[in-house]
């Protein structure tokens, strides 16, 4: 381990066992490394021991044991893994997959999940008030009247779940007794000693569930020895917790989630910590975790009012709670995570995506050289991509991820290096040559511009879209680091391709902006999604945008945060539509409001004449705008000739990016990475 990361990367003692590094991975498994196999599956072990490997010390996983909920529709639940503890032929598996995070130092902590299955509540669900049963995320519409479920904007693609069922589930169960307590810690403690016996060695419980609920004085109603004083409310979590502790021992960790983790705003900070005080006589790791602003300049994202987890830790250490405390932050960056830890803010970082962007963690921090790192640009695509049809979990940046079980088996064996030209100087041309000189090939960048970054380049021109500048930069420090050879301002030709005698060619032509059959849209419409980044002087006050997708709002956005007066004009009932639904697709939404973007949303655009823009409303009724300028965004035109003309130029000959097919930087690198290991 290098000076610079002595901290995180060191091993600290916690109830005799000793943990390897810092870092604790959380409960984040991407949807698709699921199949309808009741053991862990091979995609699904791969993927965590990349995480063991990559230098996480405790490994989270989701609460397996549940697999009557494979069939149930609503929630993404039935798409994460499933598993039959009680077959005999299955539990081999669970051993298995627990020894292969061992073999990496790693230590496996199961969530403990069992408050969604049993039929009991806290208080009479027949009494007046509401019922306490499964405290969930409030949805409801937010302060501009769009409607949000768990972050995601409810629409015609879906809002993930039926809180109306859910409640009226709350109130068909019936209030704990005395002998129902004891049943359910039953199951609670039995299904962590089993999980213990397949050889995970910690478990997840949430403070915010039953225990939560039976101590906070304003969730508990009862009047029997489980209600009322403060040593009657704290009389479930004792026989609860300490069931628990002697049933397992001193060999087993036990990690809590605290009740407020979300902002609940009936947990203040004095009751939340009675309750951490309370508990942890038989806990061992608490989760200090804080959403932060996620959307806004980097300033807004990575100053101090948005470091809500550490500063959560730094209040519980000042308020006494003795417990290790493992915080997560917004900042993948690892010489600020060694300052959290050095300073002794927390005692561990809790990341997903720093784990799922990355896989070279251990090695960078070995070695020291931190600039390394791939900087998450917080997409949340790994959350999914869709609640409705397509349920993969991906990493823009990181092709690997999720594929980790094929990936050797999909790269081709090396057999010697190849002199290989890529021609085009967007994210995937740029990739593909890292990619290539990673794999020991001498490839050779040529760039027709005088900049890097093809359509990312624009985001230098744009304030909140500062990952994508960084990570555009860090591709650029990482060409110059690691000798690539790139020549701009050179147009690349078929023939001066051919004469230099490469092995092969990679085309990343790229694409350019067009125009959807909007009539009168060739004769009034010179600005787009793509150029008007760097020319926001030259356009005028009033400025409508047409379309819905990423590319369009972050361009009203943007025109917006600039001064102009923006409108626009979408055929969906939301904008970014094309983005993560759990979350990003919302902050998309409520951030173009904040910033006085007006929304004419379920509309169409029928035609265009002069400086007016007509269009047919949600209700249905004719309308129309008068602008200054208007964007049409209308998808891209993929340069495929143009690619194509390099076809024959070299042995072996590959297409990646938008030029193969219009798409987004994620499908890009992928192709840039799929092209690199096939090429031997």
């Amino acid at each position: 381990m290098s000076e610079r990361y002595k901290h995180i990367g060191s091993p600290m003692k916690i109830r005799g066992f000793t943990l390897k590094s810092r870092f604790l991975y959380p409960t984040a498994q991407p949807h698709f490394l699921a199949g309808p196999e009741l053991y862990p599956s091979e995609s699904l072990t791969a993927f965590y021991e990349g995480i063991a490997k990559n230098g996480s010390a405790l490994i989270m996983v989701h609460d397996l044991a549940n697999d009557y909920q494979r069939k149930l529709p609503g929630f993404d639940i039935p798409h994460f893994a499933m598993w039959d503890f009680d077959d005999p032929g299955c539990q081999n598996y669970f051993s298995h997959f627990a020894a292969h995070i061992k073999y990496y130092g790693s230590m496996l902590c199961s969530s403990l999940a069992v408050d969604m299955e049993v039929n009991w509540t806290v208080n009479d669900p027949h009494a007046p008030g509401p019922p306490m049963g499964n405290p969930m995320m409030p949805s409801g519409p937010d302060e501009y009247g769009d409607v949000y479920t768990f972050g995601t904007l409810i629409g015609p693609e879906g809002s993930g779940g039926d809180l109306n069922a859910l409640g009226k589930q709350i109130a068909e169960r019936e209030m704990f007794t005395a002998k129902t307590i004891q049943e359910y810690i039953d199951i609670y403690v039995n299904r962590a000693a089993k999980y213990k016996s397949f050889g995970f060695e910690a478990g997840l419980v949430n403070l915010g569930g039953y225990i939560g609920q039976f101590f906070h004085e304003k969730l508990n109603r009862r009047t029997d020895e489980y209600g009322g004083s403060y040593e009657n409310r704290c009389r479930f979590l004792h026989q609860f917790l300490g069931q628990m502790r002697k049933k397992l021992g001193d060999d087993y960790l036990i990690v809590v989630s605290p009740p407020n983790a979300f902002g609940d705003p009936v947990w203040d900070e004095g009751s939340t910590v009675a309750l951490l005080k309370e508990v942890e006589p038989y806990c061992d790791i608490l989760l200090s975790r804080g959403m932060g602003v996620e959307m806004g300049t980097k300033e807004e994202c990575l100053g101090e009012g948005s470091q809500l987890g550490i500063a959560q830790a730094a209040k519980w250490k000042a308020a006494g709670v003795t417990m290790t405390i493992a915080t997560s932050t917004p900042f993948a960056d690892l010489d600020h995570l060694e300052e959290v830890i050095a300073t002794g803010k927390a005692d561990m970082i809790v990341s997903n995506h720093l784990f799922m962007c990355n896989t070279k963690i251990q090695g960078i921090m070995d070695s020291g050289k931190g600039e390394d790192l791939e900087p998450c640009l917080l997409c949340h695509a790994c959350r999914g991509l869709s609640w409705t049809g397509d349920w993969m979990s991906v990493c823009t940046i990181n092709p690997r991820m999720g594929m980790e079980y094929r990936a050797r088996q999909m790269s081709e064996p090396f057999e010697s290096p190849k002199k290989v030209a890529v021609i085009g100087g967007g994210p995937g041309g740029m990739r593909c040559a890292l990619y290539l000189k990673e794999r020991g090939h001498d490839p050779i960048l040529f760039e027709s511009s005088d900049a890097l970054g093809g359509q990312l380049k624009g985001s230098r021109h744009c304030d909140f879209k500062w990952r994508m500048a960084r990570y555009l930069g860090w591709l650029e420090w990482q060409l110059k680091d690691k000798g690539v050879e790139v020549r701009l301002g050179t147009p690349a030709t078929p023939d001066m391709i051919r004469s230099m005698g490469f092995d092969v060619v990679v085309a990343a032509t790229g694409a350019e902006p067009k125009l959807p059959p909007i009539p009168g849209a060739d004769a009034h419409t010179k600005w787009n999604v793509v150029n008007i980044y760097g020319q926001e002087g030259q356009i005028g006050q009033r400025v409508v945008v047409v379309g819905g997708a990423s590319s369009a709002a972050e361009a009203a956005i943007h025109l917006a945060r600039e001064g102009k007066d923006v409108t626009i004009i979408c055929r969906k009932n939301i904008i970014a539509h094309d983005l993560n639904p759990i979350r990003t697709r919302g902050l998309y939404n409520k951030y173009a409001h904040r910033n006085g973007v007006k929304m004419e949303k379920s509309a169409t655009t029928t035609k265009i004449e002069g400086n007016t823009v007509f269009f047919t409303d949600s209700a249905g009724t004719e309308r129309s705008l008068e602008f200054d300028d208007i964007i049409i965004s209308g998808g891209m035109t993929p340069h495929n000739d143009v690619a194509m003309g390099f076809f024959g130029t070299a042995k072996q000959f590959f297409m990646i990016g938008d030029c193969r097919q219009a798409r987004n930087m994620r499908a890009a690198i992928k192709d840039a990475y799929a092209v690199a290991s096939q090429i031997r």
